[in-house]
């Protein structure tokens, strides 16, 4: 019996080097995958290169990673949100999270950092 793979929908939040390499893997995988970033400088640089130029240049993103400056973009109607930004950032992003996190999401923490 054939079983079938369901595409995840499933949002980054972290455009740095580790946010950048996870969502890579993810779109790699198969899942659509939206990798957001804060500053919209890198995030435009990304849209028109493909790539990260700050963090990892030499690694195209597949077709199947979107990029995007705006959390409401990112996060809606994402099955997991994989939280990668710096911890001394966490506060100012998950700030906005419950009113933007769809309910059934699942919320993973790939943080690094005290």
């Amino acid at each position: 019996m054939k079983t079938m793979t369901v595409m995840k929908t499933m949002t980054v939040l972290g455009a740095g080097t580790w946010g950048t390499a996870l969502a890579i893997h993810l779109g790699r995988l198969g899942h659509c995958v939206r990798l957001w970033g804060r500053d919209q400088h890198l995030v435009a640089d990304m849209i028109a290169g493909r790539r990260n130029p700050t963090y990892l240049p030499d690694v195209p993103f597949p077709e199947s990673v979107s990029l995007t400056g705006s959390l409401e973009t990112a996060l809606d109607r994402s099955d997991y949100v994989i939280v990668a930004v710096p911890s001394q950032g966490l506060r100012d992003v998950t700030r906005a999270l419950p009113r933007l996190v769809p309910v059934e999401a699942t919320i993973v923490s790939a943080l690094k950092g005290l």
